[in-house]
């Protein structure tokens, strides 16, 4: 995928097109790579794998705990996190998504999860959550909304709530890619990666810590693709201030 560093803004609704075009491949397909967009089938297999032991093994879920999973997609991790946790809320604004992780969650008799169609920015509730994971989500929104999710997702937390994010970041600085076509996905693809430094100052805005960074896959991995980027994962603990 040739990436573009000038930045000329990412376009919300060809985002949300794309993801609703991945989702009629997903139907037609059932496969993971739709929304990991990995589409080698046994690199895909392993990314799953991989990908799985690790967010486990940082995200200790018990079952009191309730989940908020941002930007939720096909509900992979939702219907994970389901059966090691109380109560799991999904936000997703592609229809399509929502009802392909309806449909999914039923089939694998799975209730504890409430979805959502809905925009993350415009999500909104009186609930505080144990958990809020993000995967993928940042990179496709520009700096003009990050505000607002922020505010969102102080709104949602208490003393103690963890966020997990996983997400794409840049290693030598920002990177943005704008309506570029990808030979891979058959497409044009646009994203944002930011950079470590700029999502622990994001949110220690907000009351987070973070408590531990890393690439989700080791150095010299196949998955490591592009040398401007690397899927992390960070977390972070919600601590309250009182004046």
């Amino acid at each position: 995928m040739k990436m573009n560093r000038k930045n000329k803004g990412i376009n919300f609704q060809s985002i949300k097109k794309f993801w609703d075009r991945r989702a009629q491949q997903y139907e037609r397909e059932r496969s993971y790579s739709i929304t990991n967009l990995e589409e080698d089938d046994k690199l895909q297999e392993l990314k799953v794998k991989l990908e799985r032991e690790h967010v486990f093994k940082l995200l200790k879920l018990t079952p009191d705990m309730r989940v908020l999973d941002l930007g939720a997609g096909v509900g992979a991790w939702s219907i994970l996190f389901a059966s090691k946790c109380k109560e799991v809320v999904a936000v997703e604004y592609s229809g399509k998504m929502i009802d392909i992780a309806k449909q999914t969650a039923e089939q694998a008799s799975i209730n504890n999860i409430e979805f959502v169609c809905k925009d993350v920015l415009d999500f909104s509730t009186t609930q505080k959550f144990d958990v809020i994971f993000s995967s993928g989500l940042l990179m496709y929104l520009p700096d003009s909304q990050i505000s607002k999710l922020l505010l969102n997702i102080k709104g949602y937390s208490q003393n103690g709530t963890i966020l997990f994010l996983r997400e794409p970041t840049g290693t030598e600085g920002r990177y943005e890619i704008v309506d570029k076509y990808s030979e891979a996905l058959k497409t044009h693809y646009s994203a944002l990666y930011r950079t470590r430094d700029e999502y622990i100052e994001m949110f220690k805005r907000i009351g987070y810590s973070l408590i531990r960074d890393e690439d989700m896959f080791e150095e010299g991995s196949p998955l490591n693709k592009w040398k401007e980027t690397r899927l992390r994962v960070y977390l972070f603990k919600h601590e309250r201030t009182y004046n």
